[in-house]
């Protein structure tokens, strides 16, 4: 199976720990770039993840992402 890695900076969770995605925040801008917090689940805690919204594309609904 082919895999794309992305990687997502200040990752709130530990390394190899799997998260799925439950929610993003409504675009908003930051030193003129247009940004979005992506909020993840796992083991019952969320952390959000501040991205760029042309990102938003390579992450979708309830898949799950980890960092390893």
């Amino acid at each position: 199976m082919n895999h794309k890695v992305y990687k997502l900076k200040n990752w709130p969770f530990a390394k190899g720990e799997q998260a799925q995605l439950t929610w993003i925040s409504s675009p908003f801008r930051r030193e003129k770039k247009i940004m979005i917090y992506a909020y993840f689940r796992a083991k019952g805690r969320t952390g959000k993840n501040l991205n760029r919204l042309g990102h938003v594309t390579y992450i979708s609904y309830s898949t799950y992402v980890y960092r390893w």
